[in-house]
């Protein structure tokens, strides 16, 4: 991400009231030398917050919040810095400046304002498209019951079999061959960047797009229609989506955040639900804060995005089928690990949130909703396969896959209400339960693990090389220590590690976590302020911490690849691990051959992975 210049930042401060940023959020009235009004960031019924123009700050009591214009916005649209200084500067007409000589950060920042022109052209036009082609109005209207009003507000459209009319408006625009081959619209033939070498992608389908936190679209999810020709590579799929390019990663975005995270504070929670057309049935039935993933299981890199607003819980709104339900128990302990809190919803048999509420009504869907199950209630129905275990076989058949799930609990205090409701659930005596629990936990911890840890202090559980100083330090540590003091590792790290490796059982390993989704969504770079990544003291000790040491590695780039080796080593050790224990239970259970032949087959696919170490080449 290309660095703003200081002046910019100053300009913005300067030339920006304050006053005008707040009124859209706050009824102000005069108060003496300043304005005050009611919180923005939370129910009260006296005015707790105040605008002092002279000084160009806000101040909010009832909250703790306080900060000039950019600090403002960051809090109220839940941005993180830079996105909040693009969000003023579009706002108040304050021209963006950049500093020079940032090289390929610079040049991919230019790629990738051209991708978000692209998309926007090509939604337009899809737009356009679709308001014409009487096939893709009646599916939208009669198959799925949405009304074009819907279908503006939402930029619903459809490329044309034959479609060569993008292309030229494309070209005509002076967007370049090369810019329109990775938007992922067009097929580039023998990757050649020839405007006579692009084929399209979507044609004859219905177009929906797909939007990031700011708004901008960056890709389509496009759904077949009987206008769909039968000559493409994927005609047969019903629904197809963009390719991943530089502005599109299907594993960082979800469907819906851009609007759900500005009413999250008010509403409290995020419906994440399966499916992009059951967020857009949420959506036309006032139901805002519903996303959902790219057609993929959900990742821990988009968990901790959902964290990022702090919601009171996410609601799992399961479709009512067994694929779903697995999707989301594989779910349950990385939200966690990450401290996200989770409800689930199941839906009737057969049915997902958009055939519910056309059959039965947003009404009847809410009262569904209020029939919720807890992570572990959760848990327990999926492991015991909808049946109420009552043989002392089955309670310990399903404490076997319930365990390795509570371990990933890093509160103390949530994993003994969690051992406690296991054991209500199960009618097994508590005693015996926190036995057995501590058992698989000797069992299976890591040599160095550090047990009978504090309540709410969270300790090391991966010791790791040297650092610096000579002190042992975990490996989360010595990877934090890296990005932080050598900043031409800091993107290959992002790059090259998978947060789903990091565990947050210690401090050091959350505050990781949190870098690396930053850095991969180019959020964060390491010459910007940290600030508003530290979110309380344990953060900001280890960022001093890191900061007051010297930097004296031999060889950063060796000891980066040895830190990645281990976390990734460990991680698939662990997989293997729980498969294993997978792999006993259903044969316990009487699985047929299918599932246990499928499981084997994950077995040895995790046992190839771990052999294929990732690497950072030199940099």
């Amino acid at each position: 991400m290309p660095r703003i210049t200081n002046q910019c930042l100053e300009d913005i401060k300067t030339k920006v009231d304050i006053l005008d940023v707040v009124s859209p959020y706050v009824t102000l009235k005069r108060s003496g030398s300043k304005w005050k009004g009611l919180s923005p960031f939370n129910s009260e019924k006296s005015p707790s917050f105040f605008v002092n123009v002279e000084k160009n700050l806000f101040n909010c009591f009832s909250s703790g919040k306080g900060g000039d214009a950019i600090r403002f916005i960051e809090t109220v649209e839940n941005v993180n810095f830079n996105e909040a200084i693009e969000l003023l500067a579009d706002r108040f007409n304050v021209p963006l400046e950049y500093e020079a000589g940032f090289g390929k950060n610079e040049d991919a920042a230019f790629s990738k304002k051209d991708l978000f022109g692209i998309h926007e052209v090509a939604a337009q036009y899809y737009h356009e498209c679709f308001k014409g082609e009487k096939s893709a109005v009646d599916y939208w209207t009669g198959e799925r019951s949405f009304t074009e009003k819907n279908a503006g507000e939402n930029l619903i459209g459809y490329s044309p079999p034959s479609e060569k009319g993008l292309l030229k408006c494309l070209v005509d625009k002076g967007y370049k061959p090369e810019a329109i081959a990775k938007s992922g619209l067009y097929f580039a033939k023998n990757e050649s960047y020839r405007i006579e070498h692009l084929f399209p992608r979507f044609r004859g389908r219905l177009m929906i797009p797909i939007r990031d936190i700011q708004g901008r679209i960056i890709a389509f999810t496009a759904r077949k229609l009987i206008t769909t020709p039968d000559d493409g590579p994927s005609s047969q799929s019903k629904y197809i989506n963009s390719p991943e390019t530089p502005v599109f990663y299907k594993s960082k975005v979800l469907f819906g955040l851009n609007q759900a995270r500005t009413r999250v504070v008010k509403d409290k929670c995020f419906l994440l639900v399966e499916g992009q057309i059951d967020a857009l049935r949420c959506h036309s039935e006032g139901i805002l804060t519903a996303i959902a993933p790219q057609g993929t299981a959900i990742t821990e890199d988009q968990l901790l995005l959902l964290k990022r607003y702090t919601p009171d819980y996410v609601e799992c709104i399961l479709d009512g089928d067994s694929a779903g339900q697995k999707a989301a128990l594989r779910m349950l302990p990385m939200a966690l690990r990450v401290q996200l809190p989770l409800r689930f919803v199941v839906m009737p048999e057969g049915m997902d949130p958009d055939t519910f509420i056309l059959k039965n009504g947003v009404e009847s869907f809410h009262a569904q909703r209020s029939r919720y199950k807890t992570p572990i209630a959760f848990a327990i129905n999926s492991l015991s396969g909808d049946k109420s275990p009552s043989t002392s076989e089955e309670k310990l058949a399903v404490l076997q896959g319930l365990f390795p799930i509570i371990a990933e609990c890093s509160s103390l205090v949530l994993r003994d209400e969690f051992l406690e409701e296991t054991a209500n659930t199960l009618r097994v005596n508590l005693a015996a339960i926190l036995n057995d629990f501590e058992r698989y936990q000797n069992k299976n911890s890591k040599p160095h693990a550090l047990n009978n840890i504090a309540e709410n202090v969270i300790q090391p559980d991966i010791i790791s090389v040297e650092n610096e100083s000579g002190k042992l330090t975990t490996a989360e540590y010595d990877l934090l220590f890296l990005i932080l003091h050598y900043e031409n590792l800091s993107v290959s790290i992002s790059q090259t590690v998978n947060s789903d490796w990091i565990k947050s059982t210690n401090s050091s390993g959350m505050f990781l976590q949190r870098l690396l989704v930053e850095l991969q969504e180019e959020l964060w770079s390491p010459e910007e302020s940290i600030d508003h990544l530290l979110e309380d003291e344990s953060d900001r000790n280890i960022y001093n911490r890191i900061l007051s040491a010297e930097p004296n590695f031999d060889d950063p780039l060796k000891t980066a690849n040895d830190i990645i080796r281990k976390l990734f080593k460990d991680y698939f050790n662990d997989k293997i691990k729980e498969m294993k224990m997978q792999l006993e239970l259903i044969v316990r259970k009487g699985a047929s051959l299918e599932e246990r032949t499928a499981l084997q087959r994950e077995l040895t696919a995790a046992r190839q992975l771990i052999k294929q170490i990732p690497k950072i080449e030199k940099v």
